[in-house]
């Protein structure tokens, strides 16, 4: 016959598994810094302006219109061939921005995240990208 401790420890484990079960638990822990999460916009109304909803596994990109490119130019759309206004799993690394397109980690998209106008006591960021020899910059909307 099982003691009252023992019980009580296998009770504890059983709901311990059935809480990791049930939370969907996929043992993966990257995610995005915590100071990317949150609703970029294009800072400057350009060609590719758009929007990016960054929360703490997942990415949303809205705009960045598809442009013609020449095909010796093939970095200069911003997050050319991801999905767009579809939630995708990511993570940030090292200065750049994975995203998952098919279960597979897109190559590091290389970010620069700095105060605006260079006010250090401000609490307005800019996210900055560089895509085909130019900048892209972002800030986050409040």
């Amino acid at each position: 016959m099982m003691s009252k401790r023992k019980k009580i420890a296998a009770c504890i484990v059983f709901l311990s598994v059935f809480f990791i079960a049930s939370c969907e638990w996929d043992g993966n822990f990257r995610r995005f810094d915590s100071d990317l999460w949150g609703v970029w916009v294009s800072n400057v109304q350009g060609p590719y302006a758009g929007t990016l909803t960054i929360e703490f596994d997942r990415i949303t990109i809205t705009g960045f219109p598809a442009r013609s490119t020449p095909p010796w130019e093939p970095n200069v759309q911003p997050f050319r061939n991801i999905p767009r206004n579809v939630p995708m799993r990511g993570y940030s690394e090292n200065g750049r921005i994975f995203i998952e397109v098919a279960g597979a980690p897109q190559g590091g998209i290389p970010f620069r995240l700095a105060p605006l106008a260079g006010n250090w006591g401000s609490q307005e960021w800019l996210l900055s990208f560089e895509f085909g020899g130019s900048l892209e910059h972002m800030q986050r909307q409040e």
